[in-house]
C-alpha cells in the first residue's frame, strides 16, 4: 500500500502484461490496474499469474505507483473459496485496492481485510447517490463511473457523494452499461460478466422498421461505437469533482499504452495548472496509430448519438491517409488527405470493404514502395501476397495503420523504467567537531532512517561542511524512487548553512546508502494488509443460510406485464381459476399506464408490484417515490437505488430483487435480504447447477426464478430511433417514435432483436424468441426456490391466456405447481 504523496487526481493506465506494465509506469501513470488468471473482466488478455503478484505490486511500488487488481466478475457459489484465496494474496501482496463488481465480494473483503481498499468496478452500475451510499457501507472507496454519465451528471453527483469519483477518458466503449449487457451470454454463452465477453456488438445488423428493411447505406455496424478521447475535457472533469481518470485497454500492446499514457499525463498536468493541453501532431498521430476506430466523447458531453456511433466500420482503422484513385499494374494510385503525409515504406495501409457489409473483405499490408507523383497522388507497391489490387476500386478509403518509426520511438520510452516522478526526502543533519555526524532521512509517510558516523568529525582544513555538500552526495539516488528535498545542517548553535568540519565523501555515500535501504525496507514491510477474520467466508455463508426466515408458503407464479393488454388478459386467465398469478409485475412505461394496472389488480384481488426502472440517475428518483407511493403489494427492484428509495418512501411495501442485480453467489443474495429484499431473481450467467446450488444455499423461498422471457440482450442510452429515424434529436423533440413504430435489429445469422424503449429512453434489445427453463424446475422445487417468472414483452392478449396455460401445464409436469390446480 503506497503512500498517496502525489496527492488526489490520479491517472490509471491498463496492463495485461508485463510490457504494458512497464510503458504505464515509465510514461507516467499514477496507478495501473491489471488482472489475474481468474475473476476479472479481461480473461483474454495475458494478464498475471497469481504468483507473479507480489513481484508485480514490488515493481509498481518502486516506482512511486499503485497497483490496482481487477477482480471484476460475478463469483459463482464453488468459486468463493478461491476467491478468498485472492483475497488473501492481494493482502499479503500489499495491493493498493481491489475493483469489484461482485456486492458479495467487496463483502467479503470487507471482513477479511478491512483495510484493504475496494473499488466498485464500472460492472457494478452505480449511477446516482442511493447505490453509491449502499456501495459505501462494504467499504467502498471510489467508484468508477458508468460511462454514460455526462460532466454535469458527474458534478451532480459530486456534491451528493463523499467518495472518489473515477472516470474513463480514452479506450472503448461499450454501447452497454456495463455489468447489464446479456448479449455475448445470450448468443454464444460467453458472459460479459465473467470476462468472456465475444463483442457481439461489433457485428453487422439489418435495421427493420415495422417490419420492413431500412437501408442505412452500408452504415451497418449499428451498435459499435467509436473510441474515447476526452483528453481536453480533463479540466472540466477536474471541475465537475472527478478526481482519477482511466484509460482503457488491457487488451492492447504496449505500445497503444505508451502513447494514451504519455498524451494523458500531459493533459492531466495541464488541466492541474489551470491549462488545456495542446497535443503535438505527433501526440494525436501516435493516438490514431497504436488504436482508434475513429474517436468521439462518449456521453460526456451528452448524447451525441450520431457522433458515438457512425455505423461505417468496427475494426481498428488508424490514421486517414487518403482515396484510392486508380489500380495500376501492381500497384494503387492515392490521393493523400489534406492532413496526410505520405507513408513510408514498411507502415501499414488498410483499405476500406468494397462491400461494407463484409469486413473480411478490406484489404490491406505492408507498404513496400512509394513513388510521389503529381499533386497529392503517391503510388504504393505491397509485396506480392499482402494486398489482392484485383479487390481494389476507385474511392475506397485508404488507412494508415501503422508507423514503425513511431513505435520504434515508443518502445524507447520504456526501455529503462525509472520512476516517473520521485518521493521527496527530506534530511535533517547534524554536525559538531569532536562528535560522529548524525543523518535522520525522512520520507512524506513520516518513516525515518537515522544514521551516524563511525568516527567523530574532526576540523576542517580547507572545505568545511555545507548544505550544497550535502545536496551533492546525498542527491545521488540513483533509480531509487526517492530524490532530495530539503535539506538541514545544524551544527553546535542551531541551523546553518555550513559548520566547520570536514565530513568524507564516502561516509555521507554510506549513511545515505544505509538510509534509503532502510526506507525501503520499512515502505515494504507497511505494506501488506493484515487479515482480520480468516473464517470471514464461512461466517458470512451462515449468515445467509439463516439471514432470513424460511418461507413455508407454496411457492408463486409471477407474471411480468409490459402493456395494460396484458395486464388485463393475465387478469382474465387468473379469474378462470383465483389465486393462480401469485403476483403481477406492472412493467409499464408511464406511471399513469402503472398506477391504471395497480387499480385493475387490487379489483382482481391480485397481487401487484410495479417494475422500477432498470438503471436508475438523480433524475430518476421521483419515478421511484411515485411508483412506491402506489398502492401496491410490493415493488420490483432492479437496482441498489430504487431498493432503498422504496425503502425508506413505503416501509412496509414487499421488495422483490431483479437479475440486474446480478446476484451470483449466497453471500451477494443475504446481503439484500439484509438490505431489505424478501426474495430476488438470480443473475443470468448461473447455468441450471449453479443454480440449485445456489437455491440449496439461501433459505426457502428465497429466489424467484424466471422460467419463459425473451432474453435481455443489449440494454444502452444509445436510442436507435433517434439515431436512424429521427436525426439524432433527443426526446422530447424526437416526437417519441418509440412509441408509435417497432424496431427491430437482425443479425447475419437471421437472429431478431426486438428493440423497446424505457420511460427514461433507454433502449433494451430482446431475443425476438422467448426462451424457457421449465425443465429445471424440479430441482428448483427440491431446492427451496419460492417463486418462478413468466415476463411477456409484446405478445398480444389473446396470445397470453395460451402462453400461460402452456408454461402451467409444464410446471404442473416438473412438479413445481405454484398455485396450480
Amino acid at each position: 500500500m503506497s503512500g498517496n504523496w502525489r496527492g488526489q487526481t490520479e491517472l490509471l493506465a491498463p496492463a495485461g502484461q508485463w510490457e504494458s506494465l512497464r510503458a504505464a509506469v515509465a510514461n507516467g501513470a499514477d496507478a495501473v490496474y491489471f488482472g489475474l488468471d481468474d475473476f476479472n473482466a479481461r480473461r483474454r488478455a495475458a494478464n498475471f499469474a497469481l504468483d507473479e503478484l507480489p513481484e508485480v505490486v514490488r515493481f509498481v511500488h518502486d516506482r512511486n505507483a499503485r497497483a490496482y487488481v481487477a477482480m471484476n466478475t460475478l463469483i459463482f457459489p464453488d468459486e468463493l473459496e478461491r476467491a478468498a484465496e485472492y483475497v488473501r494474496a492481494l493482502a499479503g501482496a500489499g495491493a493498493d485496492a481491489v475493483i469489484v463488481q461482485d456486492l458479495g465480494l467487496a463483502a467479503l473483503i470487507g471482513r477479511m481485510a478491512p483495510g484493504l481498499p475496494v473499488h466498485a468496478s464500472t460492472q457494478m452500475t452505480l449511477s446516482e447517490p442511493e447505490a453509491i451510499a449502499a456501495a459505501a457501507t462494504l467499504g467502498v472507496r471510489r467508484v468508477i463511473l458508468p460511462r454514460e454519465l455526462s460532466i454535469d451528471d458527474i458534478r451532480r453527483l459530486r456534491e451528493r457523494c463523499e467518495v472518489e469519483l473515477e472516470v474513463f477518458v480514452h479506450g472503448a466503449l461499450c454501447v452497454s452499461y456495463s455489468g447489464q449487457c446479456l448479449a455475448s451470454l445470450s448468443i454464444g454463452g460467453r458472459s460479459a460478466n465473467r470476462g468472456q465477453c465475444a463483442q457481439p456488438c461489433r457485428l453487422p445488423y439489418e435495421l427493420h422498421v415495422d417490419g420492413r428493411r431500412v437501408d442505412c447505406g452500408g452504415r451497418d455496424f449499428l451498435l459499435s461505437p467509436r473510441d474515447l478521447a476526452a483528453w481536453d475535457l480533463l479540466g472540466e472533469l477536474l471541475a465537475a469533482g472527478a478526481t482519477a481518470f482511466k484509460i482503457e485497454g488491457r487488451m492492447k500492446d504496449a505500445a497503444y499504452v505508451a502513447a494514451t499514457v504519455r498524451m494523458y499525463r500531459a493533459a492531466l498536468d495541464a488541466a492541474l495548472a489551470g491549462r488545456t493541453h495542446q497535443p503535438s501532431r505527433e501526440q494525436a498521430e501516435a493516438l490514431e496509430h497504436t488504436f482508434s476506430r475513429g474517436f468521439c466523447r462518449g456521453y460526456l458531453t451528452g448524447r451525441r448519438l450520431r457522433e458515438l456511433v457512425d455505423g461505417e466500420s468496427q475494426a481498428k482503422r488508424g490514421r486517414l491517409l487518403g482515396v484510392v484513385r486508380r489500380v495500376t499494374n501492381g500497384a494503387v494510385v492515392i490521393e493523400l488527405a489534406a492532413d496526410a503525409d505520405a507513408p513510408a515504406a514498411g507502415d501499414g495501409v488498410a483499405f476500406d470493404a468494397p462491400d461494407p457489409r463484409d469486413e473480411t473483405a478490406a484489404q490491406g499490408g505492408r507498404v513496400y514502395h512509394v513513388r510521389p507523383l503529381s499533386g497529392q497522388n503517391v503510388e504504393l507497391a505491397f509485396g506480392r501476397e499482402d494486398v489482392s489490387l484485383g479487390a481494389l476500386r476507385p474511392g475506397l478509403r485508404a488507412w494508415k495503420t501503422d508507423d514503425p518509426r513511431l513505435r520504434r520511438e515508443l518502445e524507447k520510452t520504456f526501455a529503462r523504467v525509472e520512476p516517473y516522478r520521485r518521493e521527496p526526502l527530506s534530511v535533517r543533519v547534524r554536525a559538531a567537531e569532536g562528535a560522529p555526524l548524525e543523518a535522520t532521512f525522512t520520507d512524506t509517510a513520516g518513516r525515518s532512517a537515522r544514521g551516524v558516523g563511525r568516527e567523530p568529525l574532526a576540523a576542517a582544513r580547507t572545505r568545511p561542511l555545507t548544505t550544497d555538500l550535502l545536496r551533492a552526495q546525498f542527491g545521488r539516488l540513483g533509480d531509487t524512487p526517492y530524490s532530495l528535498g530539503e535539506v538541514t545542517l545544524e551544527g553546535p548553535s542551531g541551523p546553518a548553512e555550513s559548520v566547520n568540519v570536514m565530513a568524507p565523501a564516502g561516509e555521507l555515500n554510506e549513511l545515505r546508502r544505509r538510509a534509503v535501504g532502510e526506507l525501503l525496507a520499512a515502505r515494504r514491510a507497511a505494506e501488506p494488509w493484515p487479515i482480520a477474520a480468516a473464517d470471514a467466508l464461512e461466517t458470512m455463508r451462515a449468515e445467509a443460510r439463516g439471514g432470513a426466515p424460511a418461507s413455508e408458503s407454496p411457492p408463486l407464479l409471477c407474471v411480468l406485464a409490459r402493456t395494460g393488454e396484458q395486464v388485463d388478459a393475465v387478469l382474465d386467465w387468473n379469474a378462470k381459476a383465483p389465486g393462480r398469478v401469485g403476483l403481477l409485475y406492472a412493467d409499464l412505461a408511464e406511471v399513469a399506464d402503472v398506477s391504471n394496472a395497480v387499480d385493475a389488480c387490487r379489483a382482481a384481488a391480485v397481487p401487484v408490484a410495479p417494475a422500477g426502472p432498470r438503471i436508475l440517475t438523480l433524475d430518476g428518483h421521483e419515478r421511484v417515490r411515485r411508483l412506491a407511493e402506489l398502492p401496491a403489494d410490493a415493488i420490483l427492484a432492479r437496482n441498489l437505488g430504487t431498493l432503498r428509495i422504496a425503502a425508506r418512501v413505503a416501509p412496509s411495501l414487499v421488495r422483490v430483487g431483479d437479475f440486474s442485480l446480478n446476484v451470483a453467489n449466497e453471500l451477494t443474495a443475504g446481503l439484500l435480504g439484509a438490505w431489505g429484499l424478501s426474495r430476488v431473481a438470480p443473475g443470468c450467467d448461473l447455468y441450471a447447477e449453479q443454480l440449485a446450488h445456489l437455491a440449496a444455499a439461501l433459505p426457502r423461498g428465497a429466489l424467484e426464478v424466471p422460467i419463459w422471457r425473451h432474453e435481455p440482450m443489449f440494454h444502452t442510452q444509445y436510442c436507435l430511433w433517434s439515431a436512424h429515424l429521427a436525426g439524432g434529436a433527443i426526446a422530447p423533440e424526437c416526437g417519441r417514435l418509440c412509441r408509435r413504430e417497432r424496431v427491430a435489429l437482425r443479425d447475419r445469422a437471421g437472429l431478431t432483436l426486438h428493440a423497446f424503449a424505457d420511460e427514461s429512453c433507454r433502449t433494451t434489445l430482446f431475443r425476438a424468441v422467448a426462451t424457457d427453463r421449465i425443465a429445471e424446475t424440479a430441482a428448483l422445487a427440491a431446492a427451496g426456490a419460492g417463486a418462478v417468472r413468466i415476463e411477456l414483452l409484446d405478445e398480444s392478449g389473446a396470445r397470453v391466456g395460451a402462453i400461460l396455460d402452456s408454461v402451467a401445464a409444464g410446471l404442473k409436469r416438473g412438479g413445481f405447481a405454484p398455485n396450480l390446480p
